[in-house]
């Protein structure tokens, strides 16, 4: 190759460690324009970026090939311009050499290119990583030297810390300005550092600069070369909320998540570990809150839970902290009894029933009423698990016995609830009462059943007690969901009729007396002679009550109309033979002047 090839292609070798594109096309014109005499120089990186120098307004476009009517010389770098493409035009014809000398040198922008690619990637990738370090959402993370220098310290390390980055940086940590507890953590690790290749991990406490603590698991790193450590880095992370996670979920496997008493797990648990180990055991108390279905079939589950926190109120504050006071069922109870005797748990269970009983007389809204059973260890080899047996049926025959006054007391507690939510007027049973009475004995009725249809006249609507005000009071009208849930006081009625032997006869109708005789209303859809009589009656004159008494939200209707509208629907909503007698024994009585009773 003669000397002077050999000069130009040591020339063009010859290349700065260039860091970015534009740094290798400016060398790139220079030694193009100085050695070749090129007219212009075209740079294509990766089809998306253009570089141009020299002559010619052609505007140059990735990816177009260009065309010129002087010498041209063209190379794609890379395979398929996954690199780019050079171009490059002169006026005068290119000399033997030089398209050699240009091949040669396509190779090296290549190789340059490539650098640049894999140097940009790489601070790229730096940018990105110190960006995840920087932004971390549960790592705080801060960098430290040998002599307890801040050299790093990250978002996260700011909010679990409390020190602004700024503050940090650059900073020895001192007990005056970061507190005790982060210096002597810091002096933790300086004192007794990791070495090259491993790594300390501590769990513990960490102080803030306002003086709250959280939980952290922390992770320190030796940064530096093999035989030397002079860097650390630490990774804290926050385990607060999980070790707050972790003390709700040991909470809420020993304990009823309602009362906040233990469950019937625990209870069972702690029997067993008794057992085993032959401890103390004086005796077992079960109870059971009377009537909670009732309550939750009427006034809804929130009633019958607010009666349960109730009682484990109760139960919490007579006995003693080293004893096992448990939610064992719905509405069962227990108590595991340290060391005592056959008369201290008898006296227990008293003390149970009459704090039961001061409560009622505080809140007598709805009366609690627990049944209570209890055994005593009367031998030191009795096993537990048969005092718990015995309990439960001491509790269950006492229950029985007074089941009856327990409903009857819950029953009666609702009719007044009722009495207290009646919306309409005044004396509205009472008149129901006597509008039935005197249609019934038109009919010949016999006597009893009339006895029973006073009841219905009074107790109808029991299962009101069960609705939301918002739907018993509203005076617009209701919406569907609403109208679903007002219809379901005939099934609440029925349930509570049930547990009551005085209501029992009654029960039926309740259920039934939103029936329409042809065959229209709820909540059976019965027409006809297949709704019971009582309910035809009723119905009569609970409409007429209705219509005639003043509402909050519209006066009552002329009497009139009021004989108009049962008249219009009669044959409909009532038993068409009952309209025209209820018509003349109620509105127009003999000897009466056409004035409702």
């Amino acid at each position: 190759m003669p000397d002077f090839e050999l000069a130009v292609l040591y020339e063009l070798s010859f290349q700065e460690p260039f860091v970015t594109v534009e740094e290798l096309f400016e060398d790139l014109k220079t030694k193009l324009s100085r050695i070749f005499a090129a007219r212009r120089v075209v740079l294509e990186v990766a089809g998306e970026r253009v570089f141009h120098w020299g002559f010619g307004q052609e505007k140059v476009l990735p990816g177009r090939r260009l065309t010129s009517e002087y010498t041209v010389y063209e190379k794609i770098l890379g395979e398929d311009l996954h690199m780019g493409r050079f171009w490059m035009e002169k006026v005068a014809p290119f000399q033997d050499c030089e398209p050699r000398l240009l091949d040669i040198y396509c190779r090296q922008v290549e190789r340059t290119l490539r650098l640049i690619n894999t140097k940009q990637e790489l601070l790229s990738a730096q940018m990105r990583f110190r960006e995840m370090i920087e932004n971390a959402p549960m790592l705080a993370i801060h960098g430290f030297d040998s002599e307890g220098r801040i050299l790093f310290w990250n978002r996260t390390a700011e909010k679990i810390y409390g020190f602004a980055k700024e503050e940090m940086l650059g900073m020895k940590v001192t007990p005056e300005h970061t507190g005790y507890e982060f210096y002597r953590q810091l002096q933790q690790v300086l004192n007794n550092p990791p070495l090259a290749g491993e790594r300390q991990v501590l769990e513990g406490k960490v102080l803030n600069r306002f003086g709250q603590r959280q939980s952290v698991l922390s992770f320190v790193l030796p940064v530096g070369g093999r035989n030397r450590v002079d860097e650390f880095m630490r990774m804290d992370v926050d385990m607060s909320r999980y070790k707050l996670m972790e003390q709700e979920l040991r909470f809420t496997s020993s304990h009823d998540h309602l009362t906040g008493l233990y469950n019937r797990n625990f209870f069972e648990r702690e029997m067993m570990r008794l057992e085993a180990s032959s401890a103390d055991c004086g005796g077992i108390i079960v109870c059971d809150l009377d009537g909670l279905k009732l309550v939750n079939d009427t006034l809804g589950h929130s009633a019958g839970d607010r009666l349960l926190i109730q009682v484990a109120g109760i139960l919490q504050g007579l006995f003693d902290k080293g004893d096992i006071v448990a939610r064992v069922g719905g509405d069962e109870f227990a108590v595991l009894l340290t060391a005592t005797g056959s008369a201290e748990a008898t006296v227990a269970a008293e003390r149970i029933k009459d704090s039961a009983l001061q409560h009622n007389r505080v809140k007598p809204d709805l009366p609690l009423s627990l049944s209570v059973g209890f055994a005593a260890r009367e031998k030191p080899h009795e096993k537990i698990h048969d005092l718990f047996v015995a309990a439960d049926n001491n509790m269950s025959r006492e229950k029985l016995h007074r089941s009856q006054s327990n409903r009857s007391a819950v029953v009666q507690t609702l009719a007044r609830a009722l009495e207290a939510r009646d919306f309409i007027t005044e004396g509205h049973a009472d008149r129901l009462e006597s509008m039935v009475v005197a249609l019934a004995r038109k009919l010949d009725i016999p006597e009893h059943r009339i006895h029973d249809l006073r009841l219905l006249a009074k107790f109808h609507d029991i299962g009101k007690v069960g609705l939301k005000d918002q739907i018993l009071f509203k005076p617009d009208k209701l919406t569907p969901a609403e109208t679903l849930a007002m219809r379901q006081h005939c099934a609440i009625g029925y349930h509570i009729a049930q547990a009551s032997s005085d209501l029992v006869p009654i029960a039926d109708w309740i259920y039934k007396h939103h029936e329409w005789w042809d065959g229209s209303g709820y909540p059976l859809g019965l027409s006809g002679e297949n709704i019971p009589l009582e309910c035809r009656i009723l119905a009569i004159a609970d409409a007429y009550d209705a219509m005639i008494s003043d509402r909050p939200y519209r006066k009552g209707l002329p009497q009139e109309k009021v004989m108009a509208e049962l008249l219009r629907c009669s044959g409909t909503q009532f038993d068409p033979g009952l309209v025209p007698l209820f018509l003349g024994v109620v509105v127009s009585p003999p000897g009466s002047e056409n004035h409702p009773p």
